[in-house]
């Protein structure tokens, strides 16, 4: 949730937000979550005679293409693991 300070008109584009109430000067700005479906994928490879897996995440296309979407083409990201609350988190590098 964000809170932004002013008396003028706010034109937000690309993120998705929207104004949902104003209160004297202050806006209370409200993020639609971006979300989709996928499934962990498995593509073993065999190399020199040993098979090996290889795990992909596929992000849907409408995901990727939002200009909210945080990450580029070959971008190099960080994956970590968080026991606690059972989420991959995947960052830039």
């Amino acid at each position: 949730m964000l809170y932004q300070f002013s008396t003028q008109n706010v034109c937000l584009i690309g993120a998705q937000k929207r104004i949902i109430r104003k209160t004297a000067s202050i806006t209370k700005l409200v993020y639609k979550m971006l979300e989709g479906e996928s499934k962990l994928l498995n593509r073993p490879t065999q190399t020199a005679g040993k098979q090996y897996d290889k795990y992909y995440i596929y992000i849907p296309t409408d995901l990727a293409r939002d200009s909210a979407f945080p990450f580029e083409k070959d971008e190099r990201l960080k994956l970590r693991i968080d026991p606690q609350n059972k989420r991959l988190i995947i960052e830039k590098v």
